[in-house]
This record gives structure tokens, C-alpha cells and sequence, in this order.
């Protein structure tokens, strides 16, 4: 047998036996729930390095599945925690991708299999429960102010002057810019933006649509699942706990009871972005979401 032949049958036994070597960014990775009956919730946790951006799943057609993304990181690595809600039966292969550093998706080389079937047995005969809100986080697309001088541009919570004023800021302060989508309400057009400023505020706000400039980003319509609080909760801006607390039109950081009514309009990071009445004001803002129980 030649060199040449041995090399080869190597080769094709480190494929086989060893199908994600050579993903150089995926260090472990964990599924669970991933066999059963409806509904379930899939868990993958994926440990990575820490020059990636971002982690998603595909189904066998190829098309992002909707998840929730939570992450925490050290100096050399990330651990990604996906969670997905399979409302009905699902026989697929899914698939491990990958944000690199260009912000260009790339298949990890990794997959599972998802085998969730329908429970005949005659307990069961309640329908299936799905999520009645959008979940997953948004892509951040290029965002600047029109000049950087002491004027100033004024904010909402909501996509409509009839929110909650959420701030005015001197453009020159304004130290970063990213826009996540855009709504329309009564012909107006208002983009959520991420925005950090001077003294060290990070929050997600309404800017009207003439105001910024921004890369593209989709369109999006919320559908609203009443809820109310179960717990004394302070919301935030955005979907984790380093963003500034919500504040009123006083700035006086506001406090939700237990027992509150809200809206429930979309999930990320394991927070709600929620739509709520205070001080005789529509607001939006964020919470996490074992403080909201669905009516």
C-alpha cells in the first residue's frame, strides 16, 4: 500500500470519526430538549472564542430559526446559550453558524438532530402553545447624528411623540449610534436605536425618522400579549442589566408594582420589551422575563 493511499484513508478517518475538528472557533457545545413531543423548548449552549460575533441556527432549508441569545464571556472565550420554542412537530437537521469579524455568517461545521413529534396519548388534547410575540435579538446597522454640535434631538419610548419622553441629547455627546428597525405609526416613521452618550448613559430610544442617519433596517409590527408583573421590577432601556434604568419625563428612575398591567411585544437576551401606562403615558422599555406572568 503507497504513502499516498495511507495519507488518504487518515484523512478520511479524522472526517468521519472527528466532524468538527478544525472549527477552530467552537471550543464545546451542549443540546438538550432536542428529542420529545410539542411543545419544547431546545437548549444549545455553545462555548466559542472570543472573537465571534454572534451564534444562530439553521433549519434544513437553510433558514435562521428564531431564538433567544443570551452570552457571557471571559478573555478568551464566550458561552452562547440559544433557546427555541418548537411549537409543532419538527424531523430536521440543524445546523451551528457562526458571526465572524467581517459580520458574515458562516456554518460551524456542526449539527443535531431535532426529532419533536406530536403526544397522541389521550391526555393530551389541549392545543399546542405558542409564543404570541417576536423573539430573538436585532442586527445593529450603521447610525449617526446629522452634526455634532450643541443641538440637540429629542427621544421617545414609544414610536409616537405621545410616549414617554425619554431624553434630549447634544448630538456632540453622543459617542455611538447603531439603528436596530424601524415602525410606522400614523404616516411617521421612527427608528429604535441603540445610543451611547458622554457621561456614560446606553440606551435603546425612538428617534423620528428625519433625525438620524442610518443604514438600512427592516420594517417591523409588534402584536401586543397582555401580561401583568409579578414581582416590584425597575425596567431598563434594553435587554440586559447594564443599560440605564427607564426613567420618566421628572428623570426620576421609575418603579413597576407587582400586579402592573403590560403588553408583551417582542423577547431577547431573557428580557421582555414591554408596552405599559405610567404617570398617564404609553411607555416601552425592558424587563426581565420571570417578572411577567402572560393573563
Amino acid at each position: 500500500m503507497t504513502k499516498r493511499l495511507l495519507c488518504m484513508i487518515a484523512v478520511a478517518l479524522v472526517v468521519v470519526l472527528f466532524p468538527f475538528v478544525g472549527v477552530a472557533e467552537v471550543y464545546a457545545y451542549s443540546v438538550e430538549n432536542n428529542v420529545g413531543t410539542v411543545p419544547q423548548e431546545v437548549r444549545i449552549t455553545v462555548e466559542t472564542s472570543s472573537d465571534v460575533l454572534g451564534v444562530n441556527l439553521v433549519d434544513g432549508t437553510s433558514t435562521f430559526i428564531p431564538s433567544s441569545v443570551s452570552q457571557t464571556k471571559t478573555d478568551s472565550q464566550k458561552v452562547w446559550v440559544l433557546s427555541t420554542f418548537v411549537a409543532n412537530p419538527c424531523n430536521d437537521e440543524w445546523r451551528i453558524y457562526l458571526k465572524d469579524n467581517n459580520e458574515s455568517w458562516a456554518d460551524s461545521g456542526i449539527s443535531f438532530f431535532v426529532s419533536i413529534n406530536s403526544d397522541t396519548s389521550p391526555a393530551q388534547t389541549a392545543a399546542p402553545v405558542t409564543y404570541r410575540w417576536s423573539t430573538g435579538p436585532f442586527d445593529y446597522a450603521y447610525a449617526d447624528t446629522k452634526d455634532y454640535s450643541d443641538n440637540r434631538i429629542n427621544s421617545h419610548s414609544g414610536p409616537d411623540n405621545s410616549y414617554m419622553d425619554s431624553g434630549s441629547y447634544k448630538t456632540r455627546k453622543i459617542t455611538g449610534l447603531s439603528a436596530l428597525y424601524r415602525e410606522k405609526n400614523g404616516g411617521v416613521v421612527w427608528v429604535y436605536a441603540e445610543m451611547y452618550y458622554q457621561n456614560g448613559y446606553k440606551r435603546r430610544l425612538y428617534f423620528k425618522n428625519n433625525q438620524i442617519y442610518y443604514g438600512d433596517v427592516p420594517f417591523v409590527t409588534f402584536t401586543q400579549t397582555p401580561a401583568h408583573l409579578t414581582e416590584i421590577i425597575v425596567p431598563t432601556y434594553g435587554p440586559a442589566p447594564d443599560y440605564d434604568d427607564f426613567e420618566d419625563e421628572r428623570y426620576q428612575k421609575v418603579t413597576l408594582d407587582a400586579g402592573h398591567s403590560v403588553s408583551i411585544l417582542h423577547e431577547d437576551n431573557g428580557y421582555f420589551f414591554i408596552e405599559f401606562v405610567y404617570g398617564g403615558k404609553d411607555c416601552r422599555a425592558w424587563v426581565p422575563t420571570y417578572t411577567v406572568e402572560v393573563r
